[in-house]
């Protein structure tokens, strides 16, 4: 009876070592993901870091609408980087409500985060077509017809950072879910 029963227990012990190296690859791929999405937000503003500048000497763009525009980046870049911060390896090896806690924060993070910067786009948007049309003299209709084509392609913007955004927050809801079974 007692080999019995120090046998179950270590089939017992072998199974939840199992589960919990399980556990912790499905963790590591999910904590990748997130990863990913932040090195392509970082890639993207190190394109418009430079990018940018040239605009203004091209496109004859104010200092003002430059300097607020890097500034925005910069600002993006180092909530990315904030956020991320306590996503790393060390996080595989905390105790279960530790991990929840950091993803529940993170996830709430990129909710607040898109709540609070889409609205900051809209505006910046017009303000981009009114410098740029001033700033190569454009003829009133071509600058209308420039007006839907940064709607059109802002919109695309858009539609891809919330996919990005959308895609760290269902990585943090599966990391929840699994973690809490």
């Amino acid at each position: 009876m007692r080999e019995q029963i120090a046998t179950l227990r270590s089939k017992l012990e072998k199974e939840q070592i199992v589960t919990e190296r399980l556990l912790k690859q499905a963790m590591k791929k999910r904590i990748g993901i997130i990863r990913r999405q932040a090195v392509k937000e970082y890639i993207m503003a190190c394109v418009c870091l430079i990018l940018y500048p040239f605009l203004y000497y091209v496109a004859n763009l104010s200092a003002l609408f430059l300097s607020t525009t890097l500034l925005i980046f910069v600002g993006c870049v180092t909530a990315t980087w904030y956020f991320q911060r306590p996503i790393n390896d060390k996080l595989l090896g905390e105790d279960v409500d530790t991990v929840v806690r950091v993803m529940t924060k993170l996830k709430r993070q990129y909710q607040l985060w898109m709540i609070g910067a889409m609205p900051i786009m809209i505006p910046w948007v017009f303000w981009f077509w009114k410098e740029y049309s001033q700033g190569l003299n454009m003829p009133e209709e071509v600058s209308y017809i420039m007006l839907g084509v940064l709607l059109i392609s802002g919109g695309i913007g858009a539609a891809i950072g919330l996919s990005w955004d959308r895609k760290v927050i269902r990585s943090c809801n599966e990391i929840i879910a699994q973690l809490k079974e």
